[in-house]
Protein backbone atom coordinates (compact mmCIF):
# COMPACT_ATOMS: atom_id res chain seq x y z
CA UNK A 1 0.00 0.00 0.00
CA UNK A 2 1.24 3.46 -0.79
CA UNK A 3 1.47 5.96 2.02
CA UNK A 4 -1.39 8.44 1.93
CA UNK A 5 -0.99 12.01 3.19
CA UNK A 6 -3.94 13.85 4.66
CA UNK A 7 -3.42 17.60 4.70
CA UNK A 8 -0.25 17.23 2.60
CA UNK A 9 0.42 20.99 2.59
CA UNK A 10 1.08 20.89 6.33
CA UNK A 11 2.17 17.22 6.46
CA UNK A 12 0.29 16.57 9.69
CA UNK A 13 -1.03 13.02 9.23
CA UNK A 14 0.23 10.13 7.12
CA UNK A 15 -1.41 6.74 6.83
CA UNK A 16 -0.03 3.46 5.62
CA UNK A 17 0.70 -0.13 6.55
CA UNK A 18 3.12 -1.34 9.20
CA UNK A 19 5.26 -2.73 6.37
CA UNK A 20 5.59 0.69 4.70
CA UNK A 21 8.83 2.60 5.21
CA UNK A 22 8.05 5.80 7.07
CA UNK A 23 9.63 8.83 5.36
CA UNK A 24 12.19 10.90 7.25
CA UNK A 25 13.00 13.57 4.67
CA UNK A 26 10.84 16.70 4.51
CA UNK A 27 8.71 15.61 7.47
CA UNK A 28 7.76 18.25 10.03
CA UNK A 29 8.18 17.44 13.74
CA UNK A 30 4.78 16.53 15.19
CA UNK A 31 3.63 14.72 12.05
CA UNK A 32 1.72 11.54 12.88
CA UNK A 33 1.73 8.23 11.02
CA UNK A 34 -1.23 5.89 11.54
CA UNK A 35 -0.69 2.26 10.60
CA UNK A 36 -4.02 1.18 9.15
CA UNK A 37 -3.40 -2.55 9.58
CA UNK A 38 -2.74 -2.53 13.33
CA UNK A 39 -3.78 0.87 14.72
CA UNK A 40 -0.30 1.92 15.89
CA UNK A 41 0.21 5.70 15.93
CA UNK A 42 3.71 7.14 15.57
CA UNK A 43 4.90 10.74 15.95
CA UNK A 44 7.90 12.24 14.17
CA UNK A 45 10.23 14.07 16.52
CA UNK A 46 12.83 16.75 15.76
CA UNK A 47 15.46 14.07 16.45
CA UNK A 48 14.53 12.56 13.09
CA UNK A 49 12.91 9.47 14.62
CA UNK A 50 9.42 8.03 14.53
CA UNK A 51 8.24 7.01 18.02
CA UNK A 52 5.10 5.01 18.76
CA UNK A 53 2.80 7.14 20.93
CA UNK A 54 -0.48 5.20 20.88
CA UNK A 55 -2.23 2.01 19.87
CA UNK A 56 -5.85 2.42 18.82
CA UNK A 57 -8.30 -0.43 18.36
CA UNK A 58 -9.54 -0.23 14.80
CA UNK A 59 -13.09 -0.67 16.05
CA UNK A 60 -12.74 2.79 17.67
CA UNK A 61 -12.04 4.55 14.36
CA UNK A 62 -14.70 6.77 12.87
CA UNK A 63 -13.95 7.38 9.21
CA UNK A 64 -15.77 10.08 7.28
CA UNK A 65 -14.43 10.92 3.87
CA UNK A 66 -10.76 11.68 4.44
CA UNK A 67 -11.13 12.75 8.07
CA UNK A 68 -10.44 10.20 10.77
CA UNK A 69 -11.18 11.02 14.37
CA UNK A 70 -9.39 9.10 17.07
Amino acid sequence: MAITAYNPAASLVLMGLSTDTKPTTGIAPGTRFIQTDNGAVFMFYNTGAWVQVALIAQSAWNETGIAISL
